[in-house]
């Protein structure tokens, strides 16, 4: 199952709490310094093995790498996160790592360029399951060329907590890219949390209508006239 653990709840020293910019669980963790800030999460784990680590963040300039240290030893000093393209797109940086049994620290510092804004850290237990009780995969997709509801932050948290319930592996994304026959065959359901706008990509629309027509389950929370998810 996994755990999500919010960047405001962490311990930090230089970067602050900020709500200036949309797409989050709430407010956010932004960098303020190019050198010593740091976030640090501790995460208390059942057993010691291997687990997978996923940051959610936005960075709407250049890449900014990051050190990145776990229980006080350095395991990658630049470790890299690419810009989103806008400080309202978040997406995923991704890694696995060994815990010992019981607490452990994962700490990013800043390295000579400030660091990105921190939704939240999501923490996934890596050990095989049994057959038939792999989790369900499901996809947010909240892009938009239109308005964009203040409802949406709220559905994207609504669901992650149900996630958290229920065993779910949620991720979601703004970006229209994600719509492929590739990236949507991993995923059990698609959600649309928009509010108005469509894709002019007709590759798109075909990854979305024949994944539909294909078994996968999708659900919508569009208003007016978004025809991607008219299928």
């Amino acid at each position: 199952m996994d755990t999500l653990l919010q960047a405001e709840a962490a311990r930090f020293q230089g970067p602050q709490i900020a709500s200036n910019h949309t797409g989050a669980q709430g407010t956010f963790v932004d960098y303020q310094n190019s050198t010593n800030d740091f976030i640090e999460w501790t995460f208390n784990a059942p057993q010691a093995g291997s687990y997978g680590l996923s940051w959610r963040y936005a960075l709407g300039e250049k890449n900014r790498p990051l050190s990145f240290s776990l229980n006080g030893e350095t395991v990658n000093q630049n470790l890299n996160f690419g810009s989103t393209d806008s400080w309202s797109n978040w997406n995923f940086v991704s890694l696995s790592v060994n815990f010992n049994a019981g607490p452990n620290t994962i700490r990013l510092t800043a390295n000579g360029s400030s660091g990105a804004n921190f939704d939240y850290l999501r923490i996934s237990d890596n050990a095989t399951p049994p057959i038939g009780s792999q989790p369900e995969s499901i996809l947010i997709f909240h892009g938009t060329t239109g308005f964009r509801h203040d409802s949406i932050d709220e559905g994207i948290a609504l669901i992650n907590e149900f996630g958290q319930e229920n065993g779910w592996r949620v991720t979601d994304t703004q970006d229209f890219n994600a719509l492929t026959p590739t990236n949507l065959a991993q995923y059990d359901a698609v959600i649309a949390l928009n509010s108005i706008g469509t894709s002019d990509n007709p590759t798109q629309v075909s990854a979305l209508t024949n994944y539909v027509r294909n078994g996968g389950g999708a659900d919508r929370g569009s208003w007016r006239d978004f025809h991607l998810w008219r299928v």
